[in-house]
């Protein structure tokens, strides 16, 4: 009925689904025990060609080049951090003072509810219900964001102590990684024959132009989310600008939670306060940024990865949709390794 080349072609597919589905699984269900050896491996990778430049113009032995690229590495890291950090620590000071106590900001409220129920109390009972469900829904919500930020806040403030260890074992796993990755390589290739060292080699290069292309493509997305929230709150004139930005590009990596979870907070806040200027000005900013976001997104993704943007579109929206970040990100890597076996004619 079918024909046998279609036949082959689908039963090389199903093999690659079923691989591909329990490598997926595997990795991410180990990460929390691996992160340090895989940060290792990026950055390690990162680093290659700067490696490759030291011993080809300066002669050095590659333990000697591989300890300079990881130290320069980890000291940009660590003095950019220590710069947010600092900045940080100084808008969220600023911040504390202006937020207001309990005893401010619960006058607001409380006369935003007598004259709410005011007026309710002229609506239809069915209608007033129906109100009444809706705001307890959106409260709610609110309620739930705030706790997990703060849950979230809490979580890091504990596993500082962890990932200080988690940053010296990256350290010294990169060192190693960047000194040995090419003879891991070599021994790696040696399973396989002369045709299969090649398609390995076609794999790892094209490998390793996706992992670029996709943080390439995702660092954009999330400066770009910082750049809009910091011209948004700078015209806003917020004095913690920085802070709340840098907190939006943060969470902006994370779909579950998005920067709406900062938008509505303080659209909220500014609304009890009655400044209904910035509350609606905050909202209408939101709505711009995600409209951007979900325009550039596919067609960024799509050209830095080579892949259809439609697809990439359905995938970000289904895998979202289904699973959230990790189900996106298994139908991203799902169509780019597909494509890259398909490039390399192993399916």
């Amino acid at each position: 009925m079918f024909d046998q080349l279609f036949i082959l072609k689908l039963k090389r597919f199903g093999l690659f689904l079923l691989i591909y589905t329990i490598s997926f699984f595997i990795f991410f269900k180990t990460l929390p025990y691996t992160l340090p050896f895989v940060l290792a491996i990026i950055i390690a990778l990162i680093n290659k060609p700067f490696n490759n430049l030291l011993i080809r113009k300066f002669k050095l032995p590659v333990s000697l080049s591989s300890i300079i690229t990881t130290t320069i590495t980890f000291s940009v890291i660590f003095y950019f951090l220590t710069l947010i950090t600092l900045k940080l620590i100084t808008e969220a000071k600023n911040l504390l003072v202006k937020v207001p106590s309990v005893d401010v900001i619960y006058p607001y409220i409380q006369n935003l509810l007598v004259n709410l129920e005011k007026h309710l109390r002229t609506l239809d009972p069915t209608i007033f219900k129906n109100i009444q469900n809706n705001l307890n829904s959106v409260f709610l919500t609110l309620l739930n964001m705030t706790q997990t930020l703060l849950n979230s806040l809490l979580s890091f403030a504990i596993k500082l102590p962890s990932l200080f260890l988690v940053i010296v074992i990256t350290f010294i796993a990169t060192y190693f990684m960047s000194k040995d990755i090419n003879s891991y390589k070599i021994q790696f290739t040696k399973i396989f024959n002369e045709e299969g060292k090649k398609k390995f080699s076609e794999f790892s290069s094209e490998s390793y132009k996706m992992l670029v292309n996709y943080l390439k493509s995702y660092s954009i997305l999330v400066s770009l989310t910082f750049i809009e929230s910091f011209i948004a709150f700078t015209s806003l004139k917020f004095n913690y600008a920085l802070l709340l930005s840098l907190l939006c590009a943060f969470l902006d990596i994370f779909p579950i939670l998005g920067i709406g979870l900062v938008y509505f907070s303080l659209a909220a806040y500014f609304l009890l306060v009655k400044n209904y200027y910035i509350a609606i000005a905050l909202v209408i900013i939101y709505i711009i940024i995600t409209i951007i976001r979900q325009i550039v997104e596919p067609k960024l993704v799509s050209s830095t990865l080579g892949l259809n943007p439609i697809f990439v579109l359905a995938s970000i929206y289904i895998g979202v949709k289904a699973y959230g970040f990790l189900g996106m990100l298994y139908l991203l890597f799902l169509m780019v390794f597909y494509n890259i076996l398909k490039k390399i004619k192993l399916i």
